[in-house]
């Protein structure tokens, strides 16, 4: 069985520095946790202050912590058929659709909580995924502010996770003026201004960002030490919070032909097979497969190890230039990107080992 590693020392140190970066930039942390499925056995052999306040997408990962350790609870998207257990486990919520924002108010009122449920008004930031358009969201901040069971507490902005927009200083400052103009139109004080995404991460470091900026929500960063929308790691952060080991099933010397001999077809999930070396080969065939490390987020620790294809239950490298010898009933150890560990999460089929 293939084994996932987490390194809370990595993963420690990462919080802390992202941390104090946020603090001398004067902004808050907002750690996103959803890609462990922000799991109590990991987020509590941590028991690190910044993860007092998180952030996921679902109420059930949410409603397995404890509400006196973790006291700011955000979930990112919200859903109108579970909007009464979404208003019980959250204290905010990051949404873009009025309806919603009611139907969870109303919700939360049928619980008699008591409070407010603390809105964060998503903005279209080039991302194109979430987000009010700037021209409808004085008429969005108008209609939440209205509703006695809601607190509009400021708005969101996400970059980098789908359209792969980067943004620059000149987009920050561009959505600063967008706040302070909704601010003057509302009559609304909006006090918080909320961003996401790794993507980020060189602009603040190296140019900071506008005052009206007050929390940075990060999860890539965090656990991967990466910023894959720049396709480049972090050098202030460690990428070593994860490892995962596969079993080596077998090893073989094996004939890869240049030219493929006879008719071609495509592989178990549609695509073309490429044969990126030909020749005598020596092939390791391990456990894994597609179902838990795609290629592309499957990177060998040791030298000399190219991964060169996948199904769904099966991972073949090519180990000719190995050094030292791959055997049978060994373990083989690579670095598993973002892509891998989602996926790693959500299978029964996984050893999940946390230690230090």
């Amino acid at each position: 069985m293939a084994t996932l590693n987490i390194h809370l020392g990595p993963l420690r140190s990462n919080l802390d520095h992202v941390a104090e970066f946020c603090r001398v930039r004067n902004l808050d942390f907002l750690p996103v946790t959803k890609v462990i499925q922000s799991r109590p056995s990991i987020l509590n052999a941590l028991a690190h202050p910044s993860l007092r306040r998180m952030a996921d997408i679902h109420w059930r990962n949410l409603a397995a912590l404890e509400p006196s350790v973790h006291t700011d609870r955000a979930i990112l998207r919200p859903l109108f058929a579970e909007a009464e257990r979404q208003a019980s486990h959250a204290t905010r919520v990051f949404l873009s659709n009025s309806a919603l924002a009611l139907h969870l108010a109303r919700a939360r009122a049928s619980l008699r909580l008591g409070t407010p449920l603390r809105v964060m008004v998503m903005v279209e930031a080039g991302d194109l995924r979430d987000g009010v358009p700037w021209d409808e969201l004085p008429g969005v901040v108008r209609t939440l502010a209205a509703e006695p069971g809601l607190e509009v507490a400021g708005l969101a902005a996400n970059f980098g996770c789908l359209a792969g927009v980067v943004p620059d200083s000149a987009s920050l400052d561009r959505m600063a003026e967008g706040l302070r103009k909704v601010r003057r139109l509302t009559g609304h004080p909006l006090p918080a201004f909320s961003i996401g995404g790794t993507v980020v991460w060189d602009l603040l470091r190296d140019h900071g960002s506008p005052p009206e900026f007050t929390e940075l929500r990060l999860g890539e960063a965090v656990f991967f030490g990466r910023n894959t929308t720049l396709d480049s790691d972090i050098p202030e952060l460690s990428s070593d919070v994860f490892s995962m080991d596969l079993e080596v099933l077998e090893v073989w010397d094996k004939f890869v032909p240049s030219v493929p001999e006879g008719p071609m077809g495509l592989n178990a999930f549609g695509d073309q097979p490429v044969h990126i070396f030909s020749g005598c080969r020596r092939r390791a065939t391990l456990d894994g497969g597609e179902n838990l490390a795609p290629l592309r987020a499957l990177i060998p620790q040791a030298s000399g190890i190219v991964p060169v294809g996948a199904t769904h239950e099966y991972t073949v490298v090519d180990c000719t230039g190995a050094v030292g010898p791959v055997v049978p009933g060994t373990k083989m150890s690579f670095h598993p990107r973002y892509e891998s560990i989602v996926r790693c999460f959500l299978s029964p089929h996984l050893n999940l080992v946390v230690g230090e």
